[in-house]
Order: C-alpha cells, then sequence, then structure tokens
C-alpha cells in the first residue's frame, strides 16, 4: 500500500515538472513588468532680449560712406554697435576715451557723464540712441581740417549757400524734420556728430 503511495506521488511530481516544462518553451511566455515611465525633460524657456532703449533692433552696421579715413569709420562703427546694443558704458567710454572735453549737452556741466545723461533721457521716453544711429547714417561733412561731422550741413557756409548746397540742406530737413534744424544767420543747429581724423569722438549734440 505505501509503495503504491510512493509511486502515485512520484508519477503527480513527475507530470508537474513535465508541465512546467512544456510552459516555458511552447506556452504563453510571462509578461515582462512595465519600465518605469520616463519624464520628459522640460525645457527652459529662452527669455525674450530686454529692449531698453530706442536703438535696440537698428542695424548694428551702419550705412557705408567711402572717403573717410579708417580711424573715423572704425569708431562711427563702433559707437552704431554700442548704442544698437544700449550699452550706455560703453558709449560713454567711446565718448571720453581721448581725454578731450566731449559736448554731449549744452545744459550740462563740463566733464559730466554722458552715458548717464542718455540712460536718463532714455528711461523718460527720449530716443537720443536712435537719434544718434540715424544721424550716423546721414551724409557727412568735413567742417574743418581733420574733423568730420555729421551731418554734411554743419559743413556748409551759411553765407554762401550754392543751389547745391541749398537743394541737399532742403531735402535733409525735409525727411529729417524731428531731428534736423537750420537757422538763418546761424547755421545748423540740429543733432549732429563729430569724429576727429584720428579717431576721437568729440560731440553728439543739439541746439546752439
Amino acid at each position: 500500500m505505501k509503495r503504491g503511495l510512493a509511486l502515485l506521488a512520484a508519477a503527480l511530481v513527475s507530470g508537474a515538472l513535465a508541465t512546467a516544462c512544456g510552459d516555458g518553451e511552447n506556452g504563453a511566455q510571462p509578461a515582462p513588468s512595465p519600465s518605469p515611465a520616463v519624464e520628459e525633460p522640460t525645457a527652459t524657456p529662452v527669455p525674450e532680449p530686454s529692449v531698453d532703449c530706442s536703438a535696440a533692433g537698428l542695424p548694428e552696421t551702419p550705412d557705408e560712406q567711402p572717403g573717410l579715413p579708417d580711424a573715423v569709420e572704425q569708431l562711427r562703427r563702433d559707437i552704431v554697435a554700442a548704442a544698437v546694443a544700449c550699452d550706455y558704458d560703453r558709449l560713454e567710454s567711446l565718448a571720453l576715451q581721448s581725454g578731450l572735453t566731449f559736448n554731449y549737452s549744452f545744459d550740462e556741466p563740463e566733464g559730466g557723464r554722458p552715458g548717464a545723461f542718455w540712460r536718463q533721457n532714455e528711461e523718460q521716453g527720449g530716443e537720443d540712441l536712435a537719434t544718434l544711429v540715424r544721424v550716423l547714417n546721414l551724409d557727412y561733412g568735413e567742417i574743418d581740417a581733420g574733423l568730420y561731422g555729421w551731418p554734411f550741413a554743419q559743413a556748409l557756409d551759411l553765407l554762401n549757400l550754392s543751389d547745391e548746397d541749398q537743394a541737399a540742406l532742403d531735402a535733409l530737413l525735409s525727411e529729417n524734420g524731428d531731428i534736423a534744424a537750420w537757422q538763418d544767420g546761424v547755421g545748423y543747429t540740429g543733432y549732429r556728430a563729430g569724429i576727429t581724423a584720428g579717431g576721437d569722438w568729440t560731440f553728439f549734440v543739439a541746439g546752439d
């Protein structure tokens, strides 16, 4: 009796093993455990560049103006690039680097800080830097030997204007009446800039 029970138990175990082996070879494989969800990294938003002056967005390279000495043209390009970048410190450095007196306002004391002056005007709604870029893109003239001025009207002889000079002046005033001005007996009084042949920026001012 005991032997019969032992044989039956052995048969059952053998059958179970055979079934298990069959499942491994031909039966359905157990479903793999799901992989943990991977969170996609959140893209960091790129902040928009801050627009903090009137010249932001203008072309950073001025119009070509053949005939200027290399030092004058290089400084002109540096000034425009700094204005478009709204870099008041760089503009002030360019204005004062020569050690010469730089005229930026007839109302400011000599030796003041032009960068702070322009920044304050811009913060109050002025367009000093955009005007500076516009002026340096106007036609230039040689005011005195070794001094180049924008616009050319500074170099005109107000007592002896030729017909050609008058036509050019009329065009300047009609196209740029918000920044250009002329007074009979006085001459050009609008916004203007000057750079020496050696590459020194000496003024950016309006008025008389």
